[in-house]
Order: structure tokens, then sequence, then C-alpha cells
């Protein structure tokens, strides 16, 4: 049980650093002047942590950046087991995060892995997160304020 303890904090530790490295090089890569505002910021980490979980098949990990009816979805499957480790060993995959979109509560992003071309991820602000939420696309006129 302890190892299984170190072996959980340590993938945290490491999905930490991943986010951490990731924001530093998307605000070292961007132009003077036009960095991004801090929901943009949030946004992005919360979009990371997502594709880091899903990497290490993280069920809480996924379920914690989910909003509600997002999370009914997966623990409502026949597959879903709370009991199932994270992998110990996961590939983690590249992404990249594009044309963050935001309109009040809701927002959109690009999200592009290992290169494949981008789809785009929804997600709602719930008690200040920002979280993965299709039912989002709902809340955001046909044309979001782009911040």
């Amino acid at each position: 049980m302890a190892a299984s303890h170190r072996s959980r904090t340590l993938f945290t530790v490491a999905g930490l650093a991943v986010v951490t490295a990731a924001l530093t090089a998307f605000l070292a890569l961007r132009e003077p002047g036009s960095l991004p505002n801090i929901a943009q910021l949030q946004i992005h980490g919360t979009l990371l942590n997502f594709g880091t979980a899903l990497d290490q098949e993280n069920q809480t990990a996924m379920l914690a950046l989910m909003c509600p009816e997002e999370a009914a979805g997966i623990t409502e499957d026949d597959d879903y087991d709370p009991d199932t480790p994270p992998l110990p060993t996961p590939v983690l995959r590249s992404r990249t995060i594009t044309d963050i979109h935001i309109a009040g509560d809701a927002a959109f992003a690009q999200v592009s892995v290992d290169g494949a071309a981008s789809q785009t991820v929804y997600l709602r602000r719930d008690q200040g997160h920002w979280l993965i939420c299709t039912a989002a696309a709902t809340q955001l006129n046909p044309s979001p304020e782009h911040h």
C-alpha cells in the first residue's frame, strides 16, 4: 500500500513538473506584450493536467478536472473502476494548446496531441476552476470573445 501511495505521489509531482515546464515554455515563446490573462493560463493548465491524467489512465485525476455531467459519463460506464491505479510507467504525449476563447464562464480551446489534427475542447468555470465540460458549448455565443 505504501509503495502504491509513493508511486501516485511521484506521478503527481512529475505531472506538476510537466505543467510548470509547459507553462514556462508557453510564456517564454509568446511575443512581448501579448501575455495571456490569468483565465487563459488556468485553462492551459487544466488542459495539460487533463492530458497527463489521460496518459496515466488516472481516473481519479480525470474526474477531478471534469464538470459533474462530464464526470457522470465516466462513472456511469460499465468499465469504470475507482480502484484502478494509474499506469506505473505512462507514455506522456505531446500536446499543443491554441486559440483559447473565453465567454463568461465558458471557454473552448484547440488541442492537438502528438501533432495530430487539433480538436475543440470545451470548458466551464465552476467555483473559480476551469473544468472539461462538453456541455459548456451551449453557453458559448457563435463568436466568443477572444482573450
